[in-house]
């Protein structure tokens, strides 16, 4: 192999590279909204639950911002990173609120208090003057 080749594998690898972090990042940066919109499509979750269905429906999103092999998946339920970002804080863009993603879901226990924040942000407030 020519010194030309051994560059262009060097730069191929760098650029695999780059783009797992991109990746990594980009995940990262959607599991927050990710775990809060599944609060509120299910009311009451706990840890546990919430845990498992953030695995069920984002394996590859996970993957990607933990970088665990996909195989392992499965035995994440109670992970630590799974456990840290449950207790990181995420800013509702709708309300501008910020709490830990735990306690979001204390707010939404219910399906009654699912339905409040739905009608307080989506719908115009008829009381400003």
């Amino acid at each position: 192999m020519d010194q030309e080749e051994q560059a262009y594998n060097r730069l191929t690898g760098l650029a695999g590279a780059i783009m797992q972090v991109r990746r990594c990042c980009q995940a990262e940066d959607d599991l927050p909204s990710l775990g809060f919109n599944e609060l509120l499509a299910h009311p009451g979750f706990k840890f546990a639950q919430w845990a498992q269905i953030m695995l069920d429906n984002y394996p590859d999103t996970i993957t990607d911002a933990f970088m665990f092999d996909k195989k392992d998946n499965r035995e994440l339920s109670n992970a630590d990173l799974l456990f840290a970002l449950w207790q990181s804080h995420y800013t509702d863009p709708g309300t501008g609120l910020t709490y830990p993603i735990e306690k979001w879901a204390k707010i939404f226990a219910t399906k009654e208090a699912v339905q409040m924040y739905h009608d307080l942000t989506t719908k115009p407030n008829t009381n400003k003057q």
